[in-house]
């Protein structure tokens, strides 16, 4: 079996890194670590190697600029996609023995739907596939006062139903 975790580390590092440490280091047992609004920065990579994380890709090179990192105890070949334009260091596509994780941090608003047509179309076309991640969405009236989230609701499960159904063809 193997363990993945994934946290969204909220453009990580700086002040908080002793707290960020201490979090880490109670998930030392997984296996494969996804880590949303990734920032890249000579610490954290360091540490996590320090720690058996050995196979490492990152979406991002700019210190500046949130992304997805991927941190494993296993090898994988790992990649950003084009076909996502500007949207391509929100999604790591890492391929495993006998699976791909997409390990993701969708935009806001409208411009998320590109990413779920995307995996959507990539799922098809999968045989194991799984998903995770900053889905920046979240449940109206429950995550929020209001209604504002986009992608929410008949069409968020719409989704998550259709790449779920494509995963579970197996």
């Amino acid at each position: 079996m193997i363990t993945i975790t994934t946290w969204n580390i909220r453009h990580g590092g700086g002040s908080r890194l002793e707290q960020i440490t201490a979090v880490l280091d109670g998930y030392s047992s997984s296996d494969v670590l996804v880590i949303t609004e990734y920032r890249p920065n000579k610490n954290g990579k360091a540490f996590l190697e320090e720690k058996g994380y050995g196979h490492q890709f990152a979406t991002v090179t700019e210190d500046k600029k949130n992304g997805v990192l991927v941190a494993s105890r296993l090898e994988f070949d790992a990649k950003t996609d084009t076909r996502l334009s500007e949207h391509s260091h929100r999604v790591a596509i890492a391929q495993f023995e006998g699976f791909t994780l997409y390990g993701c941090y969708f935009p806001q608003q409208k411009e998320k739907q590109k990413v779920f047509d995307y995996l959507i179309d990539e799922c098809a076309n999968s045989d194991r596939s799984i998903i995770t991640g900053d889905i920046n969405t979240g449940l109206h009236f429950i995550d929020e006062k209001g209604k504002s989230f986009y992608c929410a609701d008949a069409q968020l499960r719409s989704h998550c139903a259709h790449l779920l159904s494509h995963y579970f063809k197996l």
